[in-house]
Order: structure tokens, then sequence, then C-alpha cells
């Protein structure tokens, strides 16, 4: 994911202030869609389809993309779009806590982050 901020920030500094992802399967992981959801960033991303979340959507439709209405010509494949609920887990950047009754017995170098 640092990766894609760090584009960002580059499109940003040429003047391209926004953007639509395309990113392939290795990209994938819960934590990056989190973190793209986070963002509000638009975006496509391929996915194994061994993936359990993607066979169990698949099930339900795995006639759908052979139908003629589901084919391309122009590019010749065959595809249909599944509209799907995202358990979206914002991470917070922070995760030390503070605790008062501690702070005394703990140096000042310890205290800053």
């Amino acid at each position: 994911m640092k990766t894609v901020i760090k584009l960002l920030d580059d499109l940003e500094a040429l003047g391209i202030d926004k953007a639509k992802l395309v990113m392939d399967r290795g990209c994938y992981s819960k934590a990056n869609i989190d973190a793209l959801l986070g963002q509000h960033l638009k975006f496509l991303i391929g996915i194994r389809i061994d993936i359990k979340l993607v066979r169990t959507i698949l099930l339900n439709y795995m006639a759908e993309p052979q139908q003629f209405q589901n084919y391309d010509d122009n590019r010749g494949v065959s595809g249909i779009t599944v509209m799907t609920e995202w358990a979206y887990e914002q991470v917070l950047p922070y995760k030390k806590r503070y605790h008062p009754d501690q702070a005394a017995s703990l140096s000042p170098s310890v205290l800053q982050w």
C-alpha cells in the first residue's frame, strides 16, 4: 500500500488529483482493500478465483458469464459484475496507549513516539 500512496503523491504533484487504480491480484489483501476504501479511492483489483469469498459468490452466478449478453466481441471475453458487501475495518495509525499510572515509572525517552 505504501507504493500506491507514493504513486498518488507523485500524481498529485503533477496536478492529477483524481485517479482510478487498476491493480493485479498480487495487490489483493484485506489490509490493502481496507486502506484503499479508507482513502476513498476508486479501484479495480484482480482476485484469485480459489479464494473462499470468490468461490462463494461465483457459485450463484456460474452460468451468467457464458450467456451471450455477457460476451464482449471487441475484447473476446465474457464477464459479469457482482456487487458485494465488504467488512471494512478502519485501521488507526496509532496503536500505543497512554496509561497515566505507568507514566511515572517510565523514562522520558520511552514516552516519546
